[in-house]
């Protein structure tokens, strides 16, 4: 749950608040804590404890509990969350790749080291790949790429970058990986 602050798995007043100031609660903090108490006495769980995932969905989903969200809303409310999450994930996912292909562990990805990324994205013969690594260190100034500049041509989704959508870098890694 995004609103899940301490990651406990339950939602109590305070988490509880954020959504329904976004859901439209205009009311003070001892409003809400009323309302919330309420709630949970409702539906039969300790406020103490919190809401758990569940019982969340049931009330968002209910067009009569109050905390109605439609799927759009809650989306625009989470969205930013999510795409911080997946952003996350894809760094991580570039990193790993990037410490797998630095097989002579130098800390920068050479020539033979990037080869392999570039068959797995259509530039399989010798002559295609050696014409664009040169192309790459002509216009990056380089000898070698490193990770910040890794990261930028997996970004990039010009012909100077080396785009690959974050589900290909992981088919790539589990392939390679497996060899």
């Amino acid at each position: 749950l995004s609103f899940d602050a301490d990651k406990d798995g339950l939602l109590k007043s305070e988490e509880m608040l954020a959504f329904a100031s976004l859901n439209g609660f205009e009311g003070s903090r001892a409003q809400w804590d009323k309302d919330y108490h309420r709630l949970c006495q409702e539906q039969g769980v300790d406020p103490s404890a919190g809401l758990d995932l569940d019982l969340f969905c049931k009330l968002v989903d209910d067009v009569d509990s109050g905390l109605y969200c439609s799927d759009d809303e809650l989306l625009a409310m989470i969205g930013d969350d999510v795409e911080e999450q997946l952003e996350s994930q894809r760094r991580e996912i570039v990193n790993v790749l990037f410490r797998f292909l630095d097989s002579n562990n130098s800390g920068v990805l050479e020539e033979n080291e990037l080869r392999v990324l570039a068959g797995h994205i259509g530039l399989e013969r010798q002559e295609d790949w050696a014409d664009r690594w040169q192309k790459l260190c002509l216009q990056h100034g380089v000898v070698a790429v490193d990770l910040q500049l890794f990261r930028e041509l997996l970004n990039d989704q010009s012909e100077r970058g080396l785009f690959c959508e974050t589900a290909l870098l992981v088919d790539i890694l589990m392939n390679e990986q497996g060899t």
